[in-house]
């Protein structure tokens, strides 16, 4: 049999595997970015193949780790083999780990007939931080063009000056957080990408005088990186595994970092003398901003030259010297700044601020031998706080990293786990990471609100350039930006920057993959269900489970490579409180993976409840959104099927209030839902049929909003939704309705005065029951109103005689009274209540439920307990556990007539 065909058919699969799982280390370069010639990976296979072929085979995991790592040393010095360890550690027991396994195996059996190139490419022995913009191709050298003009807009707001008091306040030991101890200076910010981390620090470099890093290390594309990174630095910084080399030459970079900076500044206007520090930073950042010699920075050149020659093994400090080699490495740098600033100025507790950007790029990378027993954990990250803290803990200083990486024991190490040496003791003194960025901060000059009564209409409300003011500052600064610098297509580039933001792939590659495979979730990891998660959060409101590790490892992943927001991380950062706020340019990128790319996301909201990473308690409320949602899209394009290729709809669009409720209910139920009579039509004047209620009516909402309490909720606010796109969620203990959403009687300018509401009751009953849903006050004025309640029939567990009771279904609505019954028009009248009753969860009341669909429905829905999950569930098992009575309960499961009540 030829074996070329298993080898391209186990790339192939590798590729398929590493695109849905987002394990970007065993992607692979292209030829063209191969820095090794043909010549130099046939050297590399005659020197590596001989050690290979000494392993037994079929290689096992340890066989294959070992592999690769003789593979990547075959290729010094283009390949670098001290980012394996972690990386393998990822995937070993994955299906990818697996289909690695069987690729080395294969080659190694073709010998001389084959080569290891293919694997040379993966980017896991690439360096990562080499960036050149000039040779990006078009479209992502346009995408990091508009970046860049992005960061020129206003900054808004004041959270640099937040951020400039709060660590002004911790060194001055006038705050409750850790201050005096070792790593107390070290402030780790961590969110979501495009929330202006980045532009936080550059605005707090202007209030103290910075010295910038950015080690961006990541391995996907990296047009979207501004500012660029310092690649040169972080490679020296990465470049060895050895633990030792590696401090050596942290330590070094550090104080050749300080010296160049002296020399900077003196060179920076001389003979000027600052009436503040603060004026004296803001200049340092200008001068460092701008050009140097060359076309570059002077940020740029002046980390570059601290590099230059710099030594790899000799003349670097040996450990017995690392503490002195720095200590009151400080002083010459705050001795040239104090000199520039006027003598009458009293200096503040803080000189000299690092900020150390895209820190993954350094908590990505090992340092230690693996494969020689000396590997505890810790990465360059942990090297470089620790040679940081060798300048002492009361030199005037202050440390920032920047990242998008939640792993609480790399961002901000709890106490219990702490990789740095003078941090792993009683007197740990560490910073809960920052979480307050900028956020809904479009507005205007004079400081109004971003929507204002009576100026924009629903269709205004539904474009790109007016949904890009909500939500985090990149999406309007980038479009402003862009329409500035007469860039073409911005607005269909905010969209497409969007999803890429949220999916963490550009629309052309997801498409392309999506087609060649339908069901990317079907065979991996739960983990690996990131895209389908992440557009339900933004939509649908998650509700993640805390509680459990495997939730808390989904909410990094989301965090990390899609856009969930961190709200806040705790002292003692065992976890974090995170979610998904009101960003309408990122639901209506949601609405398209929900909609165009024919994936199945009820299954997969069904994979986070059997996984646990869902809190259960949450599961009604879930699925009703669901299908509100779920109706809202199938309104938007009601003939699209799921098959059709992706289509140019506008997911964010008004809807009518009659096509939502036909879009939500089957067919059978539509003559009754538009007959529908008021159900206090005694006490309304001239009370009409629903369909000539709301005949010019409109809905909006492509995701919702979770409410803190109900007061807030009044026809202003149904307005400001209406143009935010959102509907409300109402709060876990709220008595009466669950989801409230806004309905303009007319198609005009958005404005209270025209608002209503459809009130929905959410309720778990197998039986018809009579509810009560009540409006808050100031929701209905003067308008008509719709109330659904969705008793969506949650199935009983098995009663006495080991029957299951299923719940009754059906659609009802409030009919016509009696002629009598009617009111004169000189009494006073209620504002008409249209009532429509669901009754259970099925293609037969729902139009967005697919008979095929029920029984994930049923799924999501059932009510499990602790026999539910048990492992053994015959019946002899079952009995045993009732025994140990869990719960109260009589014959659930046994057919022998025992119970949980036995002996009572």
């Amino acid at each position: 049999m030829d074996v070329v065909p298993t080898v391209k058919s186990l790339l192939a699969e590798i590729d398929r595997v590493v695109w849905i799982t987002g394990k970007l280390a065993f992607e692979r370069i292209t030829a063209d970015e191969d820095r090794m010639s043909d010549e130099a990976h046939r050297e590399a296979d005659e020197r590596v193949l001989p050690e290979l072929r000494r392993y037994s085979r079929p290689l096992s995991l340890k066989g294959t780790f070992h592999a690769l790592y003789g593979i990547a040393s075959s290729g010094e010095p283009f390949l670098r083999d001290n980012a394996i360890y972690g990386k393998w550690k990822e995937v070993e027991d994955l299906q990818l780990g697996q289909l690695v396994c069987k690729l080395l195996d294969t080659l190694i059996a073709q010998g001389e007939q084959g080569t290891f190139k293919e694997v040379r490419r993966f980017k896991l022995f690439q360096s990562p931080f080499h960036f050149d913009p000039t040779k990006l191709p078009a479209k992502a050298l346009k995408e990091h063009l508009a970046i860049k003009a992005a960061w020129g807009t206003p900054f808004i707001g004041d959270y640099h000056k937040y951020l400039y008091n709060w660590i002004m306040d911790v060194k001055a030991g006038k705050t409750s957080s850790p201050s005096g101890g070792p790593y107390h200076n070290i402030l780790p910010i961590i969110q979501s990408s495009g929330t202006g981390k980045s532009r936080l620090a550059h605005e707090v470099a202007s209030l103290i005088f910075t010295l910038p890093l950015n080690v961006h290390g990541r391995l996907e594309n990296k047009s979207s990186v501004y500012p660029e990174p310092d690649g040169n630095v972080a490679e020296y910084l990465t470049a060895t595994s050895d633990r030792k080399l590696a401090k050596a030459r942290h330590r070094w970079f550090l104080r050749r970092l300080v010296e160049t900076a002296v020399e900077y500044l003196k060179e920076m206007a001389p003979g000027k003398t600052y009436e503040s520090f603060s004026e004296l930073a803001c200049a340092w950042r200008a001068y460092v901003s701008e050009s140097g010699e060359a076309t570059e920075s002077r940020r740029a050149e002046m980390n570059k030259k601290c590099v230059a020659n710099a030594p790899t093994t000799d003349n670097l400090p040996t450990e017995a010297k690392f503490e002195a080699y720095l200590k009151n490495g400080l002083q010459p740098l705050v001795d040239a700044i104090k000199s520039r600033v006027s003598t009458d100025v009293t200096a503040p507790p803080i000189l000299i601020l690092f900020t150390v950007d895209e820190a993954d790029g350094l908590s990505n990378v090992h340092v230690g031998s693996a494969w020689d027993g000396d590997d505890d954990g810790s990465t360059c990250y942990d090297v470089l706080l620790s040679a940081l803290q060798d300048f002492g803990p009361h030199s005037p200083y202050f440390i920032i990293s920047l990242s998008t990486h939640s792993r609480l024991d790399l961002g901000a190490p709890m106490h219990r786990r702490v990789n740095y040496a003078r941090g792993a003791g009683p007197y740990a003194f560490h910073q809960a990471p920052w979480t307050e960025v900028p956020f809904d901060c479009s507005i205007s000059l004079r400081g109004r609100p971003i929507y204002r009564p009576g100026t924009i209409t629903l269709n205004d409300a539904a474009t790109p350039a007016y949904m890009a003011k909500y939500g985090r500052p990149v999406f309007d600064a980038r479009l402003q930006a862009v329409k500035e610098a007469g860039l073409q297509d911005s607005l269909a580039g905010i969209i497409d920057f969007a999803f890429t933001k949220l999916v963490g792939r550009t629309p052309e590659q997801y498409v392309e993959v999506s087609r060649a495979h339908k069901d990317p979730a079907a065979d991996v990891n739960i983990l690996f269900l990131g895209v389908e998660l992440a557009a339900l959060a933004t939509r649908v409101l998650l509700d993640f489970d805390i509680r459990r590790e495997s939730a808390r490892d989904v909410m990094h992943n989301l965090l990390s490579n899609h856009t969930l927001i961190a709200f806040s991380i705790p002292q003692h950062r065992e976890y974090m409180r995170a979610g998904t706020p009101s960003e309408p340019i990122l639901a209506h990128a949601a609405a398209k993976v929900m909609n165009e790319f024919g994936l199945d996301m009820v299954r997969s909201l069904t994979k986070g409840f059997t996984h646990g990473l869902l809190d259960k308690d949450q599961r009604m409320g879930l699925v009703a959104r669901l299908l509100l949602i779920f109706a809202h899209d199938k309104a938007q394009a009601p003939q699209r099927s799921l098959s059709d290729p992706p289509a140019a709809t506008n997911w964010s669009q008004k809807v009518p209030v009659l096509t939502f409720l036909e879009a939500l209910f089957a067919a059978g139920h539509h003559k009754s839902i538009r007959d529908c009579f008021p159900a206090n039509a005694r006490h309304v004047n001239r009370p009409v049929t629903l369909d000539k209620a709301f005949d010019a009516a409109y809905v909006r909402f492509s995701h919702f909003v979770r409410l803190g309490s109900t007061d807030m909720i009044d026809t202003h606010a149904g307005a400001a939704a209406l143009a935010r796109g959102m509907a409300f969620q109402g709060y876990h203990s709220q008595p009466s309705w669950d989801v409230a959403i806004p309905v303009s009687m007319k198609d005009t300018q958005i404005d209270p005065s025209h608002v209503t509401f459809i009130l929905i009751q959410v309720k778990a009953r197998a039986k018809k029951e009579t509810l009560f849903v009540e409006p808050s006050e100031g929701m209905i004025v003067g308008h008509p109103y719709i109330i659904i309640e969705m008793q969506l029939g949650i199935r009983d567990n098995d009663d006495e005689e080991g029957k299951t009771e299923r719940p009754s279904s059906g659609v009802k609505v409030s009919t016509r009274p009696t002629p009598h019954g009617l009111r004169s028009e000189r009494e006073t009248s209620e504002d008409a209540r249209y009532e429509i009753k669901a009754y259970g969860c099925s293609s037969e009341i729902y139009g967005v439920i697919g008979s095929q669909q029920e029984h994930q429905y049923a799924s999501l829905l059932a009510s499990r307990g602790v026999l539910d999950e048990h492992a053994r569930n015959a019946p002899e098992y079952l009995e045993c556990v009732q025994r140990m009575k869990p719960v109260g309960e009589r014959r659930r499961f046994t057919t022998r007539g025992s119970d949980s009540m036995h002996g009572v």
